[in-house]
């Protein structure tokens, strides 16, 4: 209205006028097994802040400047909030990591401990050896120390190493390939003392030995040579 009439500020309409309150208490639990209190936290019961001014958020209109300290305090009940959610979550966080480990121990316990139940365990030497023999006797491949069968059940466990040793059948079968350069004398020395070993593993058993040697030679080509 003109003439002498001021301006009047229209306050805008509210429905709402409740300071943002923020709720941080902390769940209690019991430990299932004693039920004594858990020492591992529990998360927050963390009420969301509600709106002091909800029309506000849905307008243009400034608030007046004790509405102002109430939306400034509700913005620090909700940093708050945020921060002690952060703390929670890290602490939480460091549960499940020790929880995680734990399953891996068990996991690795029950994995170890079904190994001990398995049937191959359970079958009398004798029928290991068998077993052992008919691996050893399909075999074809080249002498090697570090693959053929008859070494690699030694270095399985304590029980496996015993029956293979005490089993000369298994060693009774020798194919070498041998490779060399002239002049080198170390190869044999390993392979001589290798072969050694496994003879006298055979004890008195007739022996099926197939010795091969290659002898490589070095070429040299001299420039604008053919």
């Amino acid at each position: 209205m003109m003439g002498g009439n001021k301006l009047q500020r229209t306050p805008i309409r509210r429905r709402h006028r409740v300071h943002a309150q923020v709720t941080c208490t902390a769940t209690t639990m019991s430990c299932i097994r004693c039920g004594f209190p858990s020492e591992a936290p529990q998360p927050l019961n963390i009420t969301p802040p509600f709106a002091p001014f909800p029309a506000y958020l849905t307008s243009n209109a400034a608030p007046d400047d004790s509405e102002t300290v109430q939306v400034r305090q509700a913005i620090a009940h909700a940093r708050n909030a945020i921060s002690s959610l952060d703390q929670q979550t890290d602490a939480l966080l460091l549960v499940l990591k020790e929880l995680a480990t734990r399953r891996e121990q068990c996991t690795s316990f029950i994995d170890a401990h079904e190994r001990v139940l398995t049937p191959i365990r359970q079958l009398p030497p004798e029928i290991m050896g068998e077993i052992f023999l008919r691996a050893v006797e399909q075999e074809d491949a080249p002498w090697n120390p570090d693959t053929n069968i008859s070494w690699r059940l030694t270095r399985v466990c304590i029980a496996w190493r015993t029956l293979a040793l005490a089993s000369p059948y298994l060693w009774r079968k020798i194919n070498v390939v041998h490779t060399y350069t002239p002049y080198d004398v170390a190869p044999w020395e390993v392979l001589r003392n290798a072969l050694n070993t496994q003879i006298e593993r055979t004890s008195d058993v007739p022996l099926f030995v197939r010795f091969n040697t290659v002898e490589l030679r070095t070429t040299q080509t001299t420039e604008g040579g053919v």
